[in-house]
């Protein structure tokens, strides 16, 4: 076993039997979590009732994989996953089953494209894991088990796709035409991303679009990007489809003026935005470039059909970079301005047939 995740295997186990219970009749048992002992540890989490009751279900769910006859049905890992997938006792059977699965990752020397089909399910359900609760210290800093599963989370999706002859429904190959920038590439191939998800594999981590030339051979994402904010540890991550990609820290909205929490989609993006707010009771546009303008570099307005565009929420750059990491804001979800500006071209709009980038925020 590869030594470092020892620690890993430690944190799955520690994280499933403590949600579970202790099992009677000694290893194999069945755990037997009292159905109070569930709820308390819902409530903790801020669930609702309906959220308690899911929660409830999906420890079922996953208990019944201590069954190996129930464990290799298929239909019951596709409700783990599918149904279920959201709750935490999936998650988290999920995450254990992607770290076994690492374990058995084929040799290069084995059979490559045989490892790179077992790496793209293994990060998929590694990826289940990295916002576990248990995978935070209490002051929202990442645990060395996080760090770790990281950078293994960095590794696979490297070596995914960058895989050649491209992976079905993840990757295709495309040969970059005469005169075409990486937005032109974005719009015409419906890539359902921006340009960064484009550049980041493709030229190894550097994202200067002036790097592209005509006849260079790109590996296009097929699946779409998505955002998720955790407002409690400061969060921003980037997802392709459903496994993870990079995160970055942000500041969140103060206790009187709360980030809203749902799922929005990205309507509009500028580049040095104006702000429009309020100083001294009058309604004052100010202009990009001038230091009270708090938007930074750039802007990505969110709406939902609970928060529509003009209730004024979204993502953007700061010209406080002390504040990102805490609850400073009247709403929005600010980063760094070279962050922001990172987010803001791995992000789209809707357009040529393709949905805006999705967001998700959350409080925990």
């Amino acid at each position: 076993m590869r030594w470092s995740w020892i620690v890993l295997l430690g944190v799955v186990a520690a994280g499933v039997y403590a949600f579970f219970g202790s099992s009677e009749g000694g290893e194999g048992g069945a755990p037997t979590t009292p159905a109070a002992d569930r709820k308390a540890q819902a409530e903790d989490l801020g669930l609702s009732t309906e959220e308690q009751k899911r929660e409830s279900e999906a420890v079922q769910l996953v208990s019944a994989l201590d069954d190996p006859a129930q464990a290799a049905d298929p239909a019951l890992w596709g409700r783990i996953l599918g149904e279920y997938g959201d709750t935490l006792a999936a998650r988290r059977a999920a995450y254990k089953k992607g770290v076994e699965l690492y374990q058995a990752t084929p040799s290069v020397r084995e059979d490559r494209e045989r490892r790179i089909a077992h790496l793209d399910r293994v990060r998929r359900l590694l990826s289940r894991g990295i916002n576990l609760p248990e995978m935070f210290q209490a002051n929202g800093a990442d645990t060395a088990p996080r760090t770790r599963l990281i950078q293994v989370l960095t590794d696979a999706n490297r070596e995914v796709m960058t895989w050649p002859a491209g992976v079905p429904g993840v990757t295709r190959p495309y040969a970059v035409e005469s005169g075409l920038a990486p937005v032109n590439i974005v719009w015409r191939q419906q890539v359902p991303a921006g340009v960064n998800a484009i550049l980041f594999w493709n030229q190894g981590g550097n994202l200067d679009p002036r790097r592209l030339q005509a006849g260079q051979n790109l590996l296009l994402p097929l699946e779409p990007l998505r955002i998720e904010v955790l407002q409690d540890v400061h969060r921003l991550s980037l997802w392709i489809g459903d496994w993870f990609v990079k995160e970055f820290r942000i500041g969140v909205g103060k206790d009187e003026s709360p980030t809203p929490v749902g799922t929005f989609r990205i309507v509009d993006k500028q580049v040095n935005p104006p702000w429009t707010t309020t100083i001294d009771g009058r309604k004052v546009v100010v202009p990009a470039g001038d230091p009270r303008n708090e938007l930074g570099a750039v802007w990505m307005a969110i709406e939902s059909p609970q928060w529509p565009r003009s209730a004024g929420f979204g993502i953007h750059g700061t010209i406080k970079p002390e504040t990102v990491g805490s609850h400073c804001s009247n709403g929005c979800v600010r980063l760094r301005n070279d962050q922001a500006t990172e987010v803001f071209d791995w992000a789209r709009r809707e357009g040529n047939g393709v949905a805006a980038t999705e967001v998700t925020i959350r409080y925990k």
